[in-house]
């Protein structure tokens, strides 16, 4: 009962940069208001920087704003999958070198 979200691995030289901010950052889980979701999570961060900055496709939150890649995720994909699996909960992988 896993909800799996996937990203590619370091393939540019910006990846390979981030890849050096190793240091963990304890982030507060925007999901945590649903079931089964952690209140916080430790995030790799570089990770963290890519994940939080603005969309690189211009997407824009329901208040019209340029959302961030999280918030993103979140809208199109997280958030339809727990109307039909509430109980699921999310993790995510790191596939390397396999571009998307």
């Amino acid at each position: 009962q896993r909800i799996t979200v996937t990203f590619r691995g370091s393939i540019t030289k910006s990846d390979k940069q981030a890849d050096f901010e190793i240091a963990m950052k304890k982030v507060r889980n925007p999901l945590s208001a649903y079931r089964a979701q952690p209140e916080s999570f430790r995030l790799h961060s570089g990770f963290y920087r890519y994940l939080f900055r603005p969309s690189h496709r211009g997407y824009k939150g329901p208040d019209g704003k340029v959302a961030s890649e999280f918030e993103e995720i979140v809208q199109k994909h997280l958030l339809p999958l727990f109307k039909s699996y509430p109980s699921y909960k999310v993790s995510a992988l790191q596939h390397k070198g396999i571009p998307y």
